[in-house]
């Protein structure tokens, strides 16, 4: 079995938008930017990298669920 290394990123705005029904501190806001600068939602070993905030949630997985079977049938 092979493992299968996923990023999941976003956009600084949509992760604290607040129709997502969250509210950040000014600290996690703070925090939430340094790991978007630092690449957390691209590591360079990641077989596959998704934008979750280019669609809805189910657009989303269905994106996930395809890409996903490509690289476990590779």
């Amino acid at each position: 079995m092979k493992t299968v290394f996923i990023s999941l990123r976003a956009a600084y705005s949509s992760i604290v938008d607040p129709k997502r029904g969250r509210t950040f501190s000014n600290e996690e806001r703070a925090r939430i930017q340094v790991m978007i600068a630092e690449g957390y939602g691209a590591r360079p070993f990641s077989d596959l990298i998704i934008d979750t905030d280019l669609g809805s949630f189910s657009e989303t997985l269905a994106i996930l669920e395809r890409d996903v079977r490509r690289i476990v049938e590779r």
